[in-house]
């Protein structure tokens, strides 16, 4: 969806999704993506919320996160 509807080029999966040790029916999911206009953010943020239900996703726009950030997203699992 954040490619084919927010024109994202790069979407990955990190923090404990990607990670089965870590991931537990509590787990938030973390997606970063590249290329998401920001005006449509949060438009994109709504529309992730009601796809995941009771899941709580957190979406980062990766080309403005911090390097330490960057750091663990580049350890994720490319979507």
């Amino acid at each position: 969806m954040l490619k084919t509807h927010y024109a994202a080029t790069r979407v990955v999966a990190f923090g404990s999704l990607p990670d089965q040790e870590r991931f537990h029916p509590w787990s938030d999911v973390d997606l970063a993506a590249w290329g998401l206009a920001p005006e449509r953010y949060f438009e994109a943020v709504a529309q992730l919320l009601d796809l995941g239900g009771d899941i709580r996703v957190d979406l980062v726009m990766a080309e403005r996160s911090k390097p330490s950030l960057r750091l663990a997203i580049e350890k994720g699992v490319e979507l």
